[in-house]
């Protein structure tokens, strides 16, 4: 009885901590900041063709599949440049690391490719 009353447990656990994870997110278009609403669709049934969308497909974040969403956000919450913050949240040893404090992330790591700026 002690192992279903835990296996219970466990089912309700891993059922809440899953919830947001696989939850869509209901907003409303009305608070949007993406330029288009987007209808429930995700990001490639516009995108698929985009050039920065086949840059990404052989970027560091394409070959691990980070989607879109991770660093543009949502519709409700959409950024078309990923704030420095939003790089911090899976670089964190790189942001505190970085060799000039002042300067984007973006301004030497282009987001869809493996190349940084100004090198070959």
């Amino acid at each position: 009885m002690k192992v279903v009353r835990f296996l219970f447990l466990m089912l309700i656990l891993v059922t809440v901590l899953a919830a947001p994870v696989f939850s869509k997110q209901t907003k409303s278009v009305k608070g949007s900041k993406h330029p288009v609403p987007m209808e429930g669709e995700n990001c490639l049934s516009c995108h698929e063709g985009d050039p920065n969308h086949a840059e990404w497909e052989k970027s560091g974040h394409g070959i691990i599949l980070v989607k879109c969403e991770v660093c543009h956000g949502e519709e409700a919450n959409f950024r078309k440049k990923p704030t420095d913050e939003v790089c911090r949240g899976c670089h964190s040893y790189q942001f505190e690391n970085k060799p000039v404090s002042n300067v984007s992330c973006l301004a030497c790591h282009p987001a869809h490719s493996f190349k940084l700026k100004g090198h070959k």
